[in-house]
């Protein structure tokens, strides 16, 4: 069995933020999706949920998983899977169910999709100079082993494993200002009646903490109170669910810990699910805390579309 982890999913057309950063195209989605029909299967839910509980032997096939509780997933993902008699597994990071503004991992790729990586970049440096930022560079490979553009992993490290937990917000403020663009979560998230309609149609949910931060960089309270929260939420959005789901943000080794294992074990979660590759374990007695998934883009029809600078001009090269 195996568990396939999906983001950005949206047509080509799409001009909603974050305009051309990675994302896979609904045409490859629905390739995809019948690729993984025809070599694999995809897991029976109830087989899943039972594998969970450790009842049943390993079924086989595999597990769709979604992150970030975004609207691609409620206004495309939805009713192809629908349409198709499939579930997923939808990890939601609750702080947009309450907040107009996004969280920082996706106010990062916002901009970099509007306005391009070396300009992003080059802002982000003259922020951080001015305010005399002092970097964290205790984790140096968040983005070290992905393809991508420089600046632009230069620009997601920074914001995501770099900067002073506390000062990312104002730092991506002033970015926003100088660059003259914003998201609001509630067109960037699927909200609350969306994603109950999610877990009424058959989808599970799970928590992806509040905020979409590297647990490991947080205090143990913090990190309880990010979990909890997300947790909290999610049960609250679903409340007969028979499973309580976690996936890790950013979810390598380096992102957790074993105190993070201890604390979603004391809030009664049942699995968490990291971005490491792998085929799930036969039993989840073991490993329930370090399940991994592969990237969408291991499989055929994968592959990353993307254009960034969708608002970039001529004269900001």
């Amino acid at each position: 069995m195996k568990a396939a982890m999906y983001h950005y999913v949206r047509p080509a057309f799409a001009e909603t933020a974050p305009h051309g950063y990675y994302h896979l195209s609904f045409d490859d989605f629905r390739r995809q999706l019948d690729h993984l029909m025809e070599t694999y299967g995809i897991v029976d839910r109830e087989a899943f949920v039972e594998w969970l509980h450790s009842e049943r032997p390993q079924p086989e096939g595999v597990v769709l998983t979604f992150d970030d509780g975004l609207a691609d997933h409620h206004e495309w993902v939805h009713p192809e899977l629908r349409a198709r008699g499939l579930w997923g597994v939808f990890f939601v990071s609750t702080e947009p169910l309450s907040s107009s503004k996004a969280l920082s991992v996706h106010r990062a790729h916002a901009l970099l999709g509007a306005h391009g990586p070396e300009r992003v970049h080059r802002t982000l440096r003259d922020v951080m100079e001015e305010q005399a930022i002092v970097v964290d560079d205790s984790i140096t490979d968040g983005y070290d082993h992905r393809v991508g553009d420089d600046d632009a992993s230069a620009v997601k490290q920074a914001v995501n494993y770099e900067l002073p937990v506390d000062c990312v917000s104002e730092v991506l403020d002033a970015i926003e200002d100088r660059l003259g663009s914003s998201i609001d979560a509630g067109s960037y998230y699927a909200n609350r009646t969306a994603l109950r309609a999610l877990s009424e149609a058959g989808h599970l949910l799970g928590a992806h903490t509040v905020s979409h931060l590297v647990l490991s960089r947080l205090s143990v309270e913090r990190q309880r109170t990010e979990i909890a929260g997300s947790l909290d939420a999610v049960r609250d959005i679903a409340p007969t669910q028979p499973v309580s789901l976690f996936a890790y943000p950013f979810g390598g080794r380096e992102t957790f810990s074993s105190e993070t294992i201890r604390v979603l074990d004391a809030l009664g979660c049942d699995a968490a699910f990291t971005t490491e590759p792998g085929d799930l374990p036969a039993r989840t007695d073991r490993r329930w805390a370090t399940l991994p998934r592969c990237d969408c883009n291991e499989f055929p029809h994968g592959s990353a579309t993307f254009g960034f600078g969708r608002l970039e001009s001529p004269a900001d090269n």
